[in-house]
């Protein structure tokens, strides 16, 4: 019976830590005012922040995609981004949105800014 609970704990454990070690593919889409910004794809491990910058075609300016996935559940994610546009040696901060999703599920939130404009990030998170 000893030996049993042993072994017991011990597929329990290793089925703990092989679930952290797992990395996080996010399919991330940002758009404003109905213009695509950036599409790109990051992988991460949970906790690990991530940054993608999106140079525009002229290279004056760039919008700064961060991102940090943190497991929630056997089949569930929350993101915490911070969505930055940067320009003429300034930073601003646009939005800061958490989204919680289902892995494989498609997550999107909108919201307008101070001058009216409007982003849409959409995000894919696939283990």
């Amino acid at each position: 019976m000893f030996i049993k609970e042993i072994v017991f704990v011990f597929v329990l454990f290793s089925s703990v830590l092989s679930f952290a070690d797992v990395p996080v593919k996010l399919d991330i889409r940002l758009d404003i005012d109905g213009v695509l910004i950036s599409h790109p794809t990051a992988t991460l491990k949970f906790g690990e922040k991530g940054s993608i910058t999106q140079y525009s075609k002229d290279g004056a300016s760039s919008y700064i995609i961060e991102v940090t996935p943190i497991r929630k559940s056997r089949n569930e994610v929350q993101m915490s981004f911070a969505i930055k546009k940067s320009s003429q040696g300034q930073t601003v901060l646009l939005s800061s949105p958490r989204i919680v999703s289902l892995f494989g599920q498609v997550a999107r939130v909108e919201q307008k800014s101070d001058n009216s404009s409007v982003m849409k990030l959409t995000v894919i998170p696939r283990i």
